[in-house]
């Protein structure tokens, strides 16, 4: 398993840092029972507001598609990815 990076979440936030990358879908060891295949990655991306509503936050964007098994056919269902939260 690759390393994972570390960060210190109100420093990052406050200086407005940033992070972003793809993390291969094989790596995501909860999701093993419910996929298809494992093959593929997903792209996030991470960056620090230093002021969003008053107070230092980090803004994720995760993004790609997973192949998951249907649960009527059993065969691959192409679930597309698209989350962004604000923390």
């Amino acid at each position: 398993m690759p390393h994972q990076p570390v960060i210190d979440g109100l420093e990052f936030a406050m200086t407005g840092a940033k992070l972003q990358g793809t993390w291969p879908i094989a790596d995501f060891r909860r999701l093993r029972d419910a996929l298809h295949a494992e093959a593929g990655a997903l792209s996030y991306a991470l960056q620090g507001v230093p002021e969003a509503q008053g107070c230092p936050a980090l803004r994720l964007r995760v993004s790609g598609a997973l192949q998951l098994v249907c649960q009527r056919c059993l065969g691959a269902l192409e679930f597309p990815l698209h989350i962004e939260v604000l923390l």
